[in-house]
């Protein structure tokens, strides 16, 4: 199955995803928090029967780079083909007359193709799945696209300062040495670490489409988890049951209960795991067990033994400011005995004022979504 229903999505850029806005850093500068900017302009899945085409109208800016990504089923040979046409052509297609597709963008796709085109100027394009050729036989067609920007665009300025927010609010409260965390498109709905972490646009996509988004945090402490692990030598840092740990953990921490739920559900009901490493078109060959779904929500019903367990681990890593506010929080699951001990090993005060991290404050992630004008289709 493809990454996202039988369905044809539109509109829009994507607003800020979560947080408090910062101080736009420089393109030039180091960054922990990389977001590709770009934009999906497309993602359909089409039935064309024998003799049919279709058209995709792209608006597209000069300097930037449309990839697309066309899956077949169906018929003797799997295929079609697919270019693209600028205005003249298209409306030569329009009214029968021969046409011409633009140089270097004409292929056959036989099952899976994946292609890169450099768009020279600003203009109106035409994507063409044309399965003219068959005689008898209907495919099924997915196309997936998405433009690539050469600098930042106001969305990923916004969603990268926000995540930024979020790396910086755990340096307040972990020690740890800095790792990367990447948002890009990456041909599956997927999330893994090592310990960078990059974090499939595509995945984020699906979750909106299944209306979903509150599952993202999860998703994103998931993986801090196996990074924050690995970075300190833990060696559980791939264990992905120690990675929901951490990620349940987490949640109870920011008070994201919710949102951890809501990731329960969405395991629940999907068939296809993070860190499996799947292409889009593989996914449900690969079922995920309502069990994990089911070991969220247990450690979500009783926390204690959980957030008890974790500050073993946690303990020597946790910043002396924060480890303070533990102590003097009202939490039932504080382990005082063993915040003490370690604060007195460093020499710090249990008593002295602790001043109140900084919060991360979630907002339900949204995606880049198709541009209105790019949804102008005909069947030809």
């Amino acid at each position: 199955m493809p990454p996202f229903g039988r369905r044809t999505a539109s509109a829009g850029i994507i607003t800020a995803l979560m947080g408090v806005i910062l101080t736009t850093p420089s393109w030039t500068e180091p960054m922990t928090v990389f977001v590709e900017p770009s934009q999906t302009v497309l993602r359909t899945i089409v039935t064309l029967e024998s003799g049919a085409r279709k058209t995709y109208a792209l608006r597209l800016l000069g300097g930037t780079t449309l990839h697309y990504e066309v899956f077949v089923d169906g018929g003797l040979t799997d295929s079609v083909l697919v270019g693209l046409l600028d205005e003249s052509n298209f409306r030569h297609l329009g009214q029968s007359e021969p046409y011409r597709l633009v140089p270097g963008t004409e292929q056959t796709v036989r099952r899976v193709g994946k292609y890169v085109f450099p768009v020279p100027r600003t203009d109106t394009y035409y994507l063409l799945i044309d399965n003219a050729a068959a005689w008898f036989s209907g495919r099924d067609v997915v196309v997936y696209a998405y433009v690539l920007y050469p600098q930042p665009t106001l969305w990923s300025r916004q969603f990268q300062r926000s995540t930024q927010h979020l790396y910086d609010s755990l340096k307040a409260w972990f020690a740890f040495a800095d790792f990367k965390i990447l948002y890009r498109h990456c041909g599956s709905e997927n999330a893994f670490s090592n310990p960078d972490i990059t974090i499939c646009l595509e995945l984020i996509e699906a979750l909106r489409d299944e209306g979903l988004q509150g599952a993202y945090p999860f998703v994103l402490f998931h993986e801090l988890g196996h990074s924050f692990l690995h970075v300190w030598g833990d060696a559980r840092f791939a264990d992905e049951s120690v990675a929901d740990e951490f990620a349940v953990m987490a949640c109870i921490l920011l008070d994201l209960q919710s949102n951890a739920r809501e990731a329960a559900r969405w395991f629940a009901n999907r068939r296809v795991e993070i860190n499996a490493g799947l292409p889009l078109w593989l996914v449900d060959r690969h079922a995920l067990s309502p069990v994990r779904a089911q070991h969220i929500l247990d450690q979500l019903d009783r926390p204690m033994d959980l957030m008890r367990r974790w500050q073993a681990t946690l303990v020597s890593h946790l910043q002396t400011d924060y480890m303070r506010h533990l102590d003097q929080a009202p939490y039932d699951w504080v382990d005082h005995a063993l915040l003490r001990a370690e604060m007195a090993r460093r020499g710090a005060d249990p008593s002295a004022p602790s001043r109140q991290p900084s919060k991360w404050r979630f907002k339900p992630p949204k995606t880049e979504t198709e541009n209105s004008a790019g949804d102008r289709s005909s069947d030809r």
